[in-house]
């Protein structure tokens, strides 16, 4: 049994065991006729789904109060949050072709995002960079990642990703769970140089903004010139 003027504190252990791990209790009052009102608050995360506790009105554990017009009611006044949990897909699409990732964590590090993303043949190379979204500390694990396309293979305004979240095999959980793809920076395309070296050349190098490059033989490949130009010049290759 619970008296009518209980405090918080013996509130709180009147419903320990029933309420989850981490619950509060706070007691306002004495009002009109020495009423009294208690909230109690699940820890962030715990929800029971919309219903509340229930005041027992018959049998031999009926409420027993004296008063008059007493009575005990229990009310809802803000509905708890479900935390994300689950996986999702990106599909990456160019040239009329699409790929998709295998499922990812709702709360994958920057460099899983990356590999997921640079397992598809289509992509090269992308920085992931990321925030919490959960501005309150709810708990809520919401989060932004930003995806740059850093490789001259994926050049241009490139179309938006896209995610599956509703699939079997990937699928979010949580309250108000969802995935928003939205375009920060438009892509540009990267200039592409020819180099014509004479035939009568034995060796050649490259200048760029007043910067002379290292000396090369003609007929260098490819790989000794673009490993070059990220040496002396600072470009990413």
């Amino acid at each position: 049994w619970l008296r009518h003027n209980e405090t918080a504190g013996t509130m709180h252990e009147a419903l320990h065991g029933l309420m989850p791990d981490g619950f509060e209790v706070s007691r306002r009052g004495p009002f009109a006729r020495e009423s009294y009102e208690w909230d109690i608050i699940l820890p962030k995360s715990a929800t029971f789904g919309g219903q509340t506790l229930r005041v027992v009105e018959n049998g031999g554990g009926r409420v027993r109060l004296e008063g008059t017009n007493a009575s005990v009611n229990c009310t809802l006044s803000q509905t708890g949050t479900q935390k994300i949990n689950g996986h999702f897909k990106l599909t990456f699409n160019q040239n009329g072709f699409e790929e998709s990732t295998s499922p990812i964590r709702h709360n994958s590090t920057n460099e899983e995002i990356e590999a997921a993303l640079e397992s598809l043949e289509m992509i090269h190379d992308v920085i992931v960079n990321s925030n919490s979204m959960d501005t309150n500390n709810t708990g809520s694990g919401a989060y932004q990642w930003h995806v740059t396309f850093n490789s001259l293979r994926n050049a241009g305004n490139l179309p938006l990703l896209k995610t599956d979240f509703a699939s079997p095999d990937a699928k979010l959980s949580g309250t108000g769970s969802r995935i928003e793809i939205i375009e920060t920076r438009m892509g540009v395309s990267m200039d592409v140089l020819k180099f014509t070296i004479p035939w009568n050349s034995d060796d050649f190098s490259i200048s760029l903004n007043g910067i002379e490059g290292q000396v090369l033989p003609r007929g260098s490949p490819a790989s000794d010139l673009q490993e070059s130009m990220v040496m002396d010049f600072g470009l990413e290759s």
